[in-house]
């Protein structure tokens, strides 16, 4: 059995893991969903660990790429919220996004791209770790706070996590910034993927500081973080669709 066949049978395995917790989970037995879900993140684990050796040698940067570390990154969430939370009602309404971006994954045609010589340095994966951590905390930020304002969970665990994510976001540019430097020698580009994560910066920083406006309750914050899942995935999956087509266009040539 090669590496790149082990990443594929290790994540077929998690996402019968999270399938079983999501049903378990609508089915109200908590217990067993969250045994499922730990079951598929072990397993999930091992997937996004092997995809380094995907290609016969380490390379980091398959680790992180968005459409397979995304759905990690909000289960590696989810179990955090689960930890400090221990609230095994919230945990039935976490298991939903990291269920539905695994399908993504799931269909998405398997491979990676492989590295070029402006890919080389560290900070290279390190952009693409912290700036998909910060994506799964908007989006289950905006997720949670859908919950907490139809007033089905009572704690505002949506807001820490947007901050959080604000955080790992303002790392993920500044060694985006770095990267882009050392491989096409200026820190910004007029580009779509440079102008859309300066639009969720800007965003979210107009977020972060709405608590500084006395009006604005939790409960409008929570729409503000809703409002922000929106601009996160339109500015993701379009990468990803460009990422898709030179898949695409690497097997037909």
């Amino acid at each position: 059995m090669s590496i790149a066949e082990l990443s594929l049978i290790t994540f077929y395995l998690a996402f019968g893991g999270y399938l079983v917790s999501v049903f378990s989970g609508l089915l109200k037995k908590e217990r067993v969903a969250e045994v499922f879900f730990v079951f598929g993140f072990v397993f999930h684990t091992v997937s996004q660990i092997t995809r380094g050796w995907y290609l016969g040698f380490f390379f980091a940067n398959p680790m992180f790429n968005e459409i397979s570390f995304l759905p990690w990154s909000l289960g590696f969430i989810g179990l955090i919220v689960r930890f400090f939370k221990n609230d095994l009602k919230l945990f039935s309404h976490i298991i939903m996004p990291i269920f539905f971006f695994s399908i993504i994954t799931l269909v998405y045609p398997k491979g990676v791209i492989p590295p070029f010589a402006k890919n080389q340095t560290f900070f290279s994966p390190l952009f693409f770790a912290c700036e998909v951590l910060a994506h799964a905390c908007f989006i289950m930020g905006a997720w949670l706070a859908f919950f907490y304002v139809r007033k089905k969970i009572e704690v505002p665990i949506f807001h820490d996590l947007v901050i959080w994510g604000f955080v790992l976001f303002s790392l993920s540019q500044v060694f985006g910034a770095i990267w882009a430097y050392l491989g096409w020698g200026s820190p910004f580009h007029w580009a779509d993927r440079h102008l859309g994560s300066a639009a969720i910066w800007c965003y979210y920083v107009a977020y972060i500081h709405l608590s500084f406006v006395a009006k604005w309750d939790l409960r409008k914050k929570a729409g503000v973080a809703i409002a922000g899942m929106v601009l996160v995935l339109v500015f993701t999956f379009q990468y990803q669709l460009s990422e898709l087509v030179m898949m695409i266009g690497g097997k037909n040539g």
